[in-house]
């Protein structure tokens, strides 16, 4: 499986958020996405995911057009019915997207993210940690083929960051297309397989963190924030 993004471009007037993005994503990795603030992160998520429309450019999943329901999003800010149950959001869903015989299946997911004794509560009621493990949790009851979460681990205590991690390693499959969009570079290295660096709407590296972790090395510096701050600073050699 593979999703292909060629020359995407996007702007608010006079404002380039995406600037001739073209990447190849594919399944079976953990792709980390990182940039500073404004860098257009959040706005191609939001392409892919169809809530906004490009200027110019193709995605194609498979070599298709991507469809709504292939995609699934998991906003920074957990996106819940806070008078819902965590078991009515699955049932929910369940009848958004004809899904049958789905509660085997969100019991499951419900003990894979460790949320079994959640599941009467209300999602008022839950934790930023809980209710991002909920949005994911409902999200992959839609099995879609590209799953994108924009900064999971923002304003989670060290504990909860560490189990979200871990969870999120776990959704690594060959039929699904994974992005993590995060500020924390050491959880994006913890975590992916590669890193798309974005800088003013523009990609301006996409390797293998392998490769990365390689030049780093090279390079002398410490960090990959030492790294990073080297390419959105100066940009790509």
């Amino acid at each position: 499986m593979h999703l292909e993004i060629e020359e995407l471009s996007k702007d608010y007037g006079d404002l380039l958020a995406i600037d001739h993005f073209s990447s190849r994503w594919k399944d079976d990795e953990i792709i980390g996405l990182v940039g500073p603030n404004g860098a257009g992160k959040s706005t191609l998520f939001k392409i892919v995911a169809g809530f906004l429309e490009p200027n110019q450019g193709k995605i194609r999943l498979n070599g298709e057009k991507v469809s709504l329901g292939s995609v699934a999003y998991v906003p920074e800010f957990p996106d819940l019915f806070p008078v819902l149950s965590v078991w009515e959001h699955f049932k929910f869903i369940s009848l958004a997207y004809s899904i049958k015989n789905w509660e085997q299946e969100a019991q499951e997911y419900l003990e894979a993210f460790q949320l079994t004794d959640k599941k009467n509560s209300l999602a008022g009621e839950l934790s930023k940690g809980m209710k991002q493990k909920v949005m994911i949790a409902i999200s992959l009851l839609r099995k879609p083929s590209v799953l994108l979460m924009d900064e999971p681990f923002s304003g989670l205590d060290p504990l909860s960051s560490r189990e979200l991690q871990h969870r999120i390693q776990g959704l690594k499959s060959p039929d699904r297309i994974v992005l993590v969009s995060s500020h924390n570079l050491n959880t994006i290295q913890s975590i992916c397989h590669r890193v798309l660096i974005m800088n003013h709407g523009v990609l301006v590296r996409d390797q293998e963190m392998n490769a990365i972790l390689n030049e780093i090395k090279q390079k002398g510096f410490e960090t990959l924030e030492d790294f990073f701050l080297e390419v959105t600073t100066l940009g790509s050699p």
